[in-house]
């Protein structure tokens, strides 16, 4: 039998397979009661690297130098400005009827002790931030729509890949929830810390975006 020959202009490959995603349909969602079995019966252990977001347990970035020292000299600026009527918690979750994230940090209502049993509650929560470079595109989409779609007043990204910190506020809900306001502030600048009408002063970008 005769073989094939390449000719001069051919040239031969390698075929990758075309696999595409899992399609949605195929996948399950979990309940917060589930989730907490979960965790309970060490199926998925507290240090796990997982979420419960809308129903999908998803898996957590890795958190290289530059975004720890964003988050660890945040909470220390936040707590520096803000009294004992509210509490920094960092990398800590908080509990809708179908999540559960772990934002990279949370500025919530005290006093302390009435989170000693639960976690606060998207409703007891002013501000939340997420610390964002290989997390980007979740922090900026899922994460948005849910943390506005439950009503969280302030959400800010530090977007370590463009130098700038994204503030969203006043939050609608509906069928696609966001932010109506979005104001970008780059290295340089102060960033307003405002609760309502009560202003607490101001966060210098410099001193946490390296």
């Amino acid at each position: 039998m005769a073989v094939a020959t390449l000719s001069s202009k051919a040239k031969q490959r390698a075929i990758e397979p075309a696999i595409p995603p899992v399609p949605v349909e195929m996948l399950r969602r979990f309940t917060l009661d589930e989730y907490h079995h979960m965790i309970a019966n060490r199926t998925l252990s507290e240090d796990d690297p997982y979420e419960l977001l809308e129903g999908w347990i998803i898996r957590k970035m890795p958190i290289d130098p530059i975004h720890a020292h964003a988050v660890t000299t945040l909470a220390m600026l936040l707590g520096e400005l803000l009294s004992k009527d509210w509490l920094v918690r960092t990398q800590q979750p908080i509990t809708s009827p179908t999540s559960e994230p772990e934002p990279d940090l949370c500025v919530v209502r005290g006093p302390r002790a009435a989170y000693r049993k639960r976690h606060p509650n998207p409703s007891e929560s002013e501000l939340l931030i997420e610390v964002a470079n290989s997390s980007l595109v979740m922090d900026r989409g899922r994460k948005l729509s849910f943390y506005a779609g439950v009503g969280v007043p302030q959400y800010w990204v530090v977007n370590l890949i463009d130098n700038v910190v994204e503030i969203h506020t006043q939050p609608r809900g509906g069928k696609t929830p966001g932010y109506k306001s979005c104001v970008e502030y780059p290295r340089g600048s102060e960033i307003p810390l405002v609760f309502g009408k009560l202003k607490l002063g101001t966060l210098p970008v410099d001193e946490f975006l390296a």
